[in-house]
């Protein structure tokens, strides 16, 4: 026996992926307090890391805002539509925005961007798994 569709959860999830903005100012603090142990001068941990999970919230928020537009079991398709729209959309901003900080911001610390994105895409799965 099937079981029906559960209801569209789309105002927890857009109030969970704002409050992914504390987390964002946490890694921001952690690499500024990281700098300063490290004696990292120009700050370029920091930098780093901000900018890393920065990307990840951008391309995030992107992905909810197309994704979770529409709702309703009359336009399932138009549902999925959105999401597959919402991932391209998500990667290519997430590829022009790495391209832009790795081209234009100089000096940077490569490592810090890329590990201050993993620490918020985390983050954010662990949000969406606890929502389940």
């Amino acid at each position: 026996m099937s079981r029906p569709a559960q209801r569209n959860k789309k105002s927890a999830i857009y109030q969970v992926q704002m409050r992914q903005i504390w987390v964002v100012l946490g890694v921001m603090i952690f690499g500024l307090v990281l700098s300063y142990v490290m004696a990292d001068g120009d700050r370029l941990i920091a930098k780093g890391l901000s900018i890393g999970a920065l990307i990840a919230f951008i391309g995030q928020l992107i992905f909810t805002r197309i994704a979770y537009h529409t709702v309703g079991a009359k336009h399932a398709r138009q549902i999925m539509l959105n999401t597959y729209l919402g991932f391209v959309i998500k990667w290519a901003t997430t590829l022009a925005l790495f391209a832009f900080v790795f081209l234009k911001i100089q000096p940077i610390s490569t490592v810090s961007v890329i590990i201050g994105y993993i620490i918020l895409i985390i983050s954010q799965n662990l949000v969406l798994i606890k929502m389940k």
